[in-house]
């Protein structure tokens, strides 16, 4: 978890994305900005596939999202893991190390690809829109866009969305400079489901080491 939108748009393009052969991926990341800008919640089921040439990881969990600038992904398997942002900054708390990793965010910085899922505006600005030529969408009818920095960044290379067709994120891929992808699927996506203030307070433990970066 360390490598760790809402411009004008109708609804009518909103739920036309992914019906044609080759949608057009200007439209079809204004359609996700559309569609996460009017979300006031979300939770969904996810797996998270990291893989460093023949090295994989895959852990999964559940993800929960309210607005403004609140997410909680707590990962379940194989190891308990607690990854909160609460508008201000991120914590990241693993159980059984004792140690929780506490850094100040920015909700619209480029560099933070989950804040995407916040529903983060002005990624045409940002990052340069293409088709993706090299991957296949994971589930058919979904369509999939390659999301290149237009200012280098030091911990990602460029991004994969993989949208459905109506403008829900399915997968997000992160690719590093050193080669490494890690891929965030999800599922069982609710939106504007119900979700209590409580689900993002963290608690840390008195023995739990605090390092602030």
């Amino acid at each position: 978890m360390n490598d760790l939108s809402s411009l004008a748009l109708t609804l009518v393009l909103a739920l036309q994305v992914g019906t044609g052969p080759a949608p057009n991926p200007n439209g079809l990341i204004q359609a996700v900005e559309q569609k996460y800008a009017g979300l006031k919640s979300l939770s969904a089921s996810f797996v998270q596939i990291y893989r460093n040439g023949e090295q994989r990881l895959e852990e999964s969990g559940n993800l929960v999202i309210k607005k403004p600038g609140r997410m909680y992904w707590e990962y379940r398997k194989p190891t308990l893991k607690h990854f909160l942002i609460d508008g201000k900054k991120s914590t990241f708390y693993v159980p059984e190390d004792k140690q929780a990793l506490v850094s100040e965010i920015e909700e619209h910085d480029a560099s933070v690809p989950l804040l995407l899922l916040l529903g983060k505006t002005g990624i045409e600005e940002q990052f340069r829109i293409e088709p993706e030529t090299e991957e296949k969408p994971r589930s058919a009818g979904n369509s999939l866009v390659r999301l290149t920095p237009r200012d280098p960044q030091g911990e990602f290379s460029y991004l994969l969305l993989e949208v459905t067709p109506g403008a829900l994120v399915h997968r997000l891929t992160v690719f590093d400079p050193i080669g490494s992808r890690n891929d965030y699927v999800f599922s069982d996506i609710r939106e504007n489901a119900e979700v209590p203030d409580r689900a993002f307070r963290l608690k840390l433990p008195r023995d739990v080491e605090v390092i602030k970066e």
